[in-house]
């Protein structure tokens, strides 16, 4: 496993988003940041499992592989938090986070199922 470290850029994308969430729910930004952080922690093994891709890679972020869906089906009560831990993994790049992209690979695993 490499470094347990997320880049600067997808770090600061991923706190917008979290600001822009908290304006639609009962969260603030930082409940909502401690949250996704706690995630990318309690599952640092599936998380930082694999380098950064350098871009944002929209047939990454929309393909369940193999050992995502290992993951994701671990654990039938942990479903949820797996599955939030799998949008924000396919979505943070070395140069950003594409917040909007959680809803494409929701969509795309809605769809494969």
């Amino acid at each position: 496993m490499g470094k347990r470290k997320i880049p600067r850029a997808a770090l600061a994308d991923l706190v917008e988003m979290c600001e822009w969430m908290s304006k639609f729910n009962a969260e603030t930004a930082g409940e909502i940041l401690k949250f996704y952080l706690g995630l990318m922690d309690k599952y640092d093994y599936y998380f930082f499992s694999e380098p950064w891709p350098e871009n944002y890679d929209f047939d990454r972020a929309t393909t369940f592989t193999d050992a995502d869906q290992a993951f994701l089906f671990a654990s039938k009560e942990e479903f949820a938090d797996r599955f939030q831990t799998i949008m924000l993994k396919k979505n943070l790049y070395l140069t950003g986070f594409m917040g909007i992209g959680m809803m494409w690979t929701e969509k795309a695993y809605n769809e494969q199922r």
